[in-house]
This record gives C-alpha cells, structure tokens and sequence, in this order.
C-alpha cells in the first residue's frame, strides 16, 4: 500500500512538474515579447509619459482606451509577468520537492521525510547558489575577453604579448605600454587601456567603492546593493535596470580586472 500511495505522489510531482514548466515557459516567452515591442516603442513610451506627467492625470479620459490599454501591458506586463513567472517557479520547487521526497519516503523507504516549512528556505539557498554560479561564469568571460584584447594589442604593438597582464612585465613600464600607449592615442588608434580604465571607474562607481578597492570590498558592496535591488524584494520602477547594472558591475569587478587596474 506504501508503494502505491508513493507511485501517486511521484505522479502528482511529475504532473505538477510538467504544468508549471510549461506556464513558466510560456510566460517567459510573453514577457519577452512584450519586451521587444516594448523597446520598440520606447520613444513613444516616454512621450506619452511625459504628456501624462506635464499635463496631469485629468488627460487620461480625453485618451484613447484601446490606446492607453496598449500603453499600459507595455509598461506593466513585463514587470508583473516576471514577478507570476518567479511566484511560478518558487511554487514549482516547493510543491515538486515536497512531494518527490514524500514518494521516495513511501516507495523507497529513504528518510527523507522533511517538513514542508523546509522547502521554502532550500529553494531561497538554490537560487543563490545558481545565480552566484552565473556571476562566477561572467566573470570568467569577462577575464578571457579582456585577456585576449590586451593579448592582440600587444601583438599588433610588436611587443609579442609580453607583459600584457602580469606585474612586472614590459607592457607596464613606462617604456613599455605607456610608451606605446601615448602614440596610440596621439594617432587616434583603438587603445583598450583607455576603455578598460573608463568600464572599470564606471563598474566601481555603480558599486559605490573607491578605485583602489579590493575583490573583498567589491563583493560587500555588490551583495548590500544586490540585496536592496533585487526584483524579488524592491518593486519599485527601475530596481529591474539598477539591479542589472550592480550585476555587470561587479562581474567586471573581478579579482584579476582589479588587479589589471593596479597594474596600470
């Protein structure tokens, strides 16, 4: 009887599964359409909001409903659509999870028989497990990006790569980089120091952190910002955008880019 009871939950889990993937996917590509409409539609956007904030709120009876209604999935759906497609998901997790270790519990006999008030937290420990894996591969290709650009750099310059990232090495003496570096820009040529400076002093001023900062200071600034402006937490029109700068802020802000700033 404890198998068949188990083989049940398994089924629920699986169902369950299935149904709320396949909202959330159907959701996400929605909001991504809108998204892309919504982009093109961005100069018209702001005017109508303008026109609505000089002219005040007693305008919107004058406008067009079909117009406004339009208006208003554009600057709303999005934000709510990603708001149900998080409220989907979390409810995925704790639903599914429950119930998979409810089935093994009955068919397998393994104790994992865990209070359903356990899954909640677990699901909160997943997601910032994942999204700091994320932040770990951006950083990462971050890195490489910016490894190679120096690397061709060097390699057009005649220096052969020497001392393209290293402390010490010719790229970074006066004679070296710095050299080479003036009559680039006296030609008017591409110099990717001049560009990896102006990212870095914008990343760390996103962040709110001096120039001369650590990766251990850029990570208490990234997580007390990433905390304020999360899209689960802040509501508020633009924590959506602000959060993503954090984000890219402090993927460039990695140990070896700091380091490269110093170097400089």
């Amino acid at each position: 009887m404890k198998k068949i009871w188990g083989n049940l939950l398994f089924g629920l889990a699986r169902f369950i599964d299935l149904v709320f993937g396949g909202l959330i996917r159907i959701l996400s590509a929605a909001v991504g359409l809108v998204e892309g409409v919504r982009q093109l539609f961005l100069p018209l956007l702001t005017c109508f909001g303008f026109t609505i904030f000089s002219g005040g709120i007693f305008l919107i009876p004058f406008i067009n409903p079909r117009f406004l209604i339009f208006m208003m999935v554009l600057v709303l759906f999005p934000f709510l659509g990603m708001t149900f497609v998080s409220f989907l998901d979390y409810g995925r997790y704790i639903f599914t999870e429950y119930l998979y270790d409810q089935a093994d519990y009955y068919r397998l006999g393994k104790d994992s028989k865990k209070d359903f008030s356990h899954y909640g937290p677990a699901y909160r420990r997943q997601k910032m497990k994942e999204e700091e894996e994320a932040r770990r591969r951006a950083q990462e290709a971050q890195n490489a990006r910016w490894e190679e650009i120096f690397r061709e750099f060097y390699r057009q310059s005649g220096y052969g790569g020497q001392g393209y990232g290293r402390t010490g090495g010719q790229g970074y003496t006066q004679g070296g980089y710095e050299g080479y570096q003036n009559r680039q820009r006296q030609q008017g040529a591409y110099n990717p120091f001049d560009d990896f400076k102006k990212k870095y002093k914008e990343a760390c001023d996103t962040l709110g952190i001096p120039y001369d900062t650590d990766e251990y200071q850029a990570k208490l600034a990234y997580r007390k910002l990433a905390k304020k402006y999360h899209p689960d937490i802040n509501k508020e029109a633009g924590a959506t955008e602000k959060f993503q700068r954090i984000n890219q802020a402090y993927e460039f802000l990695s140990k070896e880019n700091i380091d490269r700033y110093k170097r400089m």
